[in-house]
């Protein structure tokens, strides 16, 4: 539909491998990113 490869790295702002952290980690990890990026 769009065009592109669906697994293509380009075009992406960050790609995280969850089995090196697991699900819960991860998602703590993501949250604090977030954080981050919109502290006031």
């Amino acid at each position: 539909m769009t065009g592109t490869y669906r697994g293509d790295r380009h075009n992406r702002h960050i790609m995280i491998d969850s089995s090196l952290l697991g699900w819960d980690k991860t998602v703590k990890y993501l949250t604090h990113l977030i954080e981050l990026r919109f502290e006031d």
